[in-house]
């Protein structure tokens, strides 16, 4: 279980792996990182992915999970004064992994995409071809691509220079005028 949490599509439920959550508090204790600036900034996080969509396609997922770290590290600081959140935001390297200089979709990524949306497709008509004789299985094709989309999706990282002075309570100095 690489992440802090889980949003359920069509649902809407949302998971907070706290053994994980603290897991990690407690991993950068030296930094005085506590369990409820983590928690706070995963449930941001999961937060966006209520917003996003209610059933993301296996190949939406990677852009989503880009969208909901930006977001909930910019949330993260407008709620608590400027302090920096514990989890890091996806470097450009991550954010642009699968695309070239003009934002487009390139290699595998794109390949296993395009792939995916004629099995897609197929599925929906129902006409997935099995042939054991020439070992087709496009069910399976499918399944494996959705593992490899999962796969592939960007992990979170721990804030080096995460700020413990940032208060999660509503106190005066949290309220604005």
């Amino acid at each position: 279980m690489p992440y802090l949490g889980l949003t359920k599509h069509p649902d809407q439920e949302v998971v907070l792996y706290t053994g994980r959550i603290s897991e990690r508090a407690k991993a950068f204790k030296y930094r005085n990182m506590r369990i409820e600036h983590l928690a706070s900034h995963a449930s941001l996080d999961e937060l966006v992915h209520t917003i996003q969509s209610e059933q993301p396609k296996p190949y939406e997922m990677y852009d989503l999970q880009v969208q909901a770290n930006v977001f909930s590290f910019v949330w993260y600081k407008k709620l608590h004064n400027g302090k920096t959140p514990p989890l890091r935001i996806h470097e450009k390297a991550i954010i642009n992994k699968h695309r070239d200089s003009d934002c487009n979709l390139k290699g595998e990524f794109l390949t296993k995409k395009n792939r995916y949306q004629v099995l897609e497709e197929k599925h929906a008509k129902g006409t997935l071809e099995v042939d054991p004789e020439h070992d087709i299985d496009e069910g399976e094709e499918m399944k494996g691509l959705i593992e490899w989309f999962q796969g592939d999706l960007p992990q979170f990282k721990v804030h080096g220079l995460f700020d413990s002075t940032a208060d999660l309570g509503c106190t005066k100095k949290d309220k604005r005028e």
